[in-house]
């Protein structure tokens, strides 16, 4: 009965909870915006990149990216049973495709958002260290950290620049081209900061138990 009780608890929480982790995915970049960037921008792109937040959340709610909290419950340890360095084990699932498609969107919103990411190499491997930073936080909270999940992203991000390419090679470049002239780092640093504002901000348990009490 409990459980059930509890469920419909976190059923009735979840929008407050997806609003909270946005504001915790978005936090960061903000303050970034306002102290970097002011009128430097155009609403276009700071439209898509809203929308490209907005997926990085959908992404660490989905992985269960792991945050500083995390190491604060009771009897926090690293459990090395979580952790596997061998890919493929067994055979290719539908948990490998689904990783596979979670990262297409990324390899595809960062070259059509930023030019400096119309390049394979960067695209893809700023695809891998993104997965890599999250496989590392879910040492943290007991989830699987595996170099599976780690190659599977990647293609993700390889087949999401992919896309990008063959629509961008048959419209024409003003269709597809950005609005002013952008920092090449500004893409890193809205993945930078969004993975910081989740792993030092977000705890939703903490939310829950606040909205039950009052």
């Amino acid at each position: 009965m409990s459980y059930m009780i509890n469920l419909v608890l976190n059923l009735i929480g979840m929008p407050y909870v997806t609003v909270y982790a946005f504001a915790c995915t978005i936090i960061f970049c903000l303050i970034f915006q306002i102290v970097c960037l002011r009128k430097q921008r155009t609403k276009k792109h700071f439209l898509k990149v809203y929308l490209f937040l907005l997926y990085l959340m959908s992404v660490y709610y989905v992985t269960g990216t792991g945050s500083i909290w995390d190491m604060m419950r009771p009897g926090f340890m690293i459990r090395p049973e979580t952790i596997s360095l061998n890919p493929f084990e067994n055979t290719i699932d539908m948990l490998d495709v689904l990783n596979v498609m979670m990262m297409i969107p990324l390899g595809f919103l960062l070259p059509w958002i930023w030019p400096a990411f119309r390049n394979i190499w960067k695209t893809t491997l700023t695809g891998m260290t993104f997965s890599f930073f999250i496989e590392i936080s879910q040492l943290l909270n007991l989830r699987a950290t595996t170099t599976e999940d780690l190659i599977t992203n990647t293609l993700g991000a390889l087949f999401g620049y992919l896309i990008f390419k063959i629509i961008y090679k048959f419209q024409s470049k003003k269709t597809c081209q950005n609005d002013g002239k952008f920092m090449k780092e500004e893409a890193i640093i809205y993945l930078v900061c969004s993975f910081l504002g989740i792993f030092l901000l977000y705890n939703p348990l903490a939310l829950i138990n606040f909205m039950w009490e009052i």
